[in-house]
């Protein structure tokens, strides 16, 4: 599993060997303690294992590369305080 978060954000992604792209969520439990809960999984992101995540500076863009030789460019858009939307905006095939 590659992990990715900026330090002033309050969600981490993470790619992993199951091809899937994950958007986790600091929440609030019920003892007061922020934990980490899954808020969006793209099954399939990838048609093999992906090998590295990151976010933009600004936080509106994440990108991904796979051992399937393509690079992948999502829009990430938060809708609510437990949804986001993720867009593919580019895929890059390397040869």
């Amino acid at each position: 599993m590659f992990c990715t978060r900026r330090a002033e954000e309050t969600f981490v992604v993470s790619g992993s060997n199951d091809q899937s792209l994950k958007l986790w969520r600091f929440v609030e439990d019920k003892e007061g303690e922020r934990v980490l809960r899954v808020k969006q999984t793209i099954i399939n992101a990838h048609s093999r294992e992906i090998n590295t995540v990151t976010v933009s500076p600004n936080g509106r863009f994440i990108a991904t590369g796979s051992l399937d030789k393509t690079a992948k460019v999502l829009k990430s858009r938060l809708l609510s305080e437990s949804h986001f939307v993720l867009l593919c905006v580019k895929v890059m095939r390397c040869t």
